[in-house]
C-alpha cells in the first residue's frame, strides 16, 4: 500500500503537475480543492505529507495549518506540511515573504517559492521532509 501525500491544488494543471512528479516515485497523490476537503481527508486518511496552494479561493492557507496544528489528534500534529507558492512575481516580494513568516509561525514545516517551476528541485524538497520508511528511500 503505497504512502499518500494530500495535496490542496484548486487549479487542475498543479494538480496533475505533482501527480506526475510524485506518483513515479511510489506515493499516492490525494488531490483536493477546498480547505474543507482537505481536513475531512486527514481525518479520514493517514497521509505522509501535506502540500498545499499558498492562493486559495476559499479562506487561507492558514486556516488549513492552524486547523492541522492544533487538532487534538497527535498523528495529525506530526504530519509534515509544505506551502508551495508558484507564480510569486504575481505578487510583491514583501508579500511573498509575510506568507513565509505567518506560515511557519503557524506550523508549517517548509515554504518553497517557485518560478518557474522546477521539478527535480521540487521533488528534491519533498524527498526531504517525507517519513524514513518511504518507499524510495
Amino acid at each position: 500500500m503505497p504512502h499518500k501525500i494530500l495535496a490542496l491544488k484548486e487549479r487542475p494543471e498543479y494538480a496533475l503537475a505533482l501527480k506526475e512528479l510524485i506518483e513515479p516515485h511510489g506515493y499516492e497523490v490525494l488531490v483536493v480543492r477546498t480547505i474543507e476537503e482537505a481536513i475531512e481527508t486527514v481525518h479520514r486518511v493517514p497521509v505522509s505529507m501535506v502540500i498545499l496552494a499558498v492562493h486559495l479561493q476559499d479562506g487561507n492557507v492558514f486556516d488549513l495549518i492552524r486547523a492541522i496544528r492544533v487538532d487534538p489528534d497527535s498523528r495529525l500534529r506530526r504530519i509534515p506540511m509544505v506551502c508551495l507558492n508558484l507564480n510569486p512575481r504575481l505578487h510583491a516580494t514583501y508579500l511573498n515573504d509575510s506568507l513565509e513568516t505567518s506560515a511557519k509561525a503557524l506550523g508549517a514545516d517548509r515554504f518553497i517559492t517557485m518560478d518557474p517551476y522546477d521539478p527535480v528541485r521540487l521533488w528534491k524538497e519533498i524527498e526531504k521532509m517525507l517519513p524514513d520508511d518511504s518507499p524510495d528511500l
